[in-house]
């Protein structure tokens, strides 16, 4: 009797469970350059591969450019978020930010990532 109960309890723990966002992809190392810093999060732009992100417009500038390839990111390094640098990252696209965001406001990049490590500069297969 004490094997079924044991048993049960490990089902139900089983089911209890978070389970991690099932549309989560870890990526290896790859070249970013940083669009814009918000509130809301850090616009950048991903350089390869170029089929990751959206397309996404800065309406806040006077001639609103477009860039290819955005997502959101939450966890740069603050001395790392000068616009126009380029950085080398391996992050996680996630469905929401660990800590939330700041502000939620519109015009941002709907993929979210979580950075997972920044690197000097990509090497092949890292």
């Amino acid at each position: 009797m004490k094997l079924n109960s044991f048993y049960t309890l490990i089902i139900l723990l089983a089911f209890s469970c978070d389970k991690q966002d099932e549309k989560a992809e870890v990526q290896y190392c790859n070249n970013a350059k940083i669009i814009k810093t918000t509130c809301g999060g850090t616009v950048v732009q991903i350089l390869k591969p170029e089929n990751v992100g959206n397309v996404w417009t800065d309406a806040s500038a006077a001639e609103k450019p477009t860039y290819n390839s955005c997502v959101l990111v939450g966890n740069i390094p603050s001395d790392k978020q000068k616009e126009g640098i380029v950085i080398s990252i391996k992050y996680q696209i996630v469905s929401q930010f660990g800590d939330g965001n700041f502000c939620d406001i519109g015009g941002l990049p709907t993929i979210k990532v979580n950075v997972m490590k920044l690197y000097e500069n990509c090497m092949p297969n890292e």
